[in-house]
């Protein structure tokens, strides 16, 4: 069950090559864009350079997916014809609902147990957390209309990103201290770090 959950991949990409594994060439990455459709996006951000072009550099075939109007059965044809999957970020809530809309959770469970790699940044992170309400502080909870917010509960904590980020920066350092005294265990990272998990293995990358 390999997993890269990162603040920032654009960022952390460079140390995280040696994961993707070995003959990369022809692989088959899919590139799931749709958490960034929940943004007011800027056009002239570099969207392709930071998310696509890293992977195509390697060799590998990249195939942009967006979950919305999607059936489940297309999400599982594309998911499981995959090696690489890896979720972009963007709102979380938005992201969420059109997981839970395609059944994503048990076709990505189907496609980790055939040893695929998932690769999750920012809000791709976030949604494999047990519930994604603490996120509510950095992301807009009302955009999609999601009244349901758990997540795909992969992980057993609660995934915080953009730690130094210049903006979102202080919504995360706001969301530790909102926590601090719960039960609720977060780890946060900054934008040019990752976590590496298979099995009970976790590594800070």
């Amino acid at each position: 069950m390999p997993l890269i959950l990162a603040s920032e991949f654009s960022d952390s990409f460079h140390k995280t090559q040696e994961l993707l594994g070995d003959n990369l060439i022809g692989k088959k990455v899919t590139v799931i864009l749709t958490a960034a459709n929940g943004l007011d996006l800027d056009p002239s951000y570099p969207l392709y350079e930071r998310t696509i072009k890293p992977f195509e550099d390697l060799g590998l075939k990249v195939i942009h997916f967006d979950l919305e109007e999607k059936s489940s059965q297309e999400v599982k044809d594309q998911i499981l014809s995959s090696d690489i999957i890896y979720v972009c970020g963007g709102n979380t809530f938005y992201l969420l609902k059109y997981m839970n809309d395609c059944n994503f959770k048990e076709t990505l469970i189907q496609f980790l147990r055939q040893d695929g790699l998932y690769i999750g940044s920012s809000a791709g992170a976030i949604v494999m957390s047990p519930d994604i309400g603490f996120i509510s502080i950095m992301d807009n909870q009302d955009i999609q209309g999601l009244n349901n917010h758990t997540g795909l509960n992969l992980i057993d904590f609660s995934f915080l990103p953009h730690l130094d980020h210049d903006e979102m920066g202080e919504d995360a350092h706001e969301i530790i201290e909102k926590y601090k005294n719960t039960d609720q265990t977060i780890l946060a990272l900054n934008d040019d770090q990752a976590l590496y998990i298979n099995a009970n293995i976790i590594r800070l990358i």
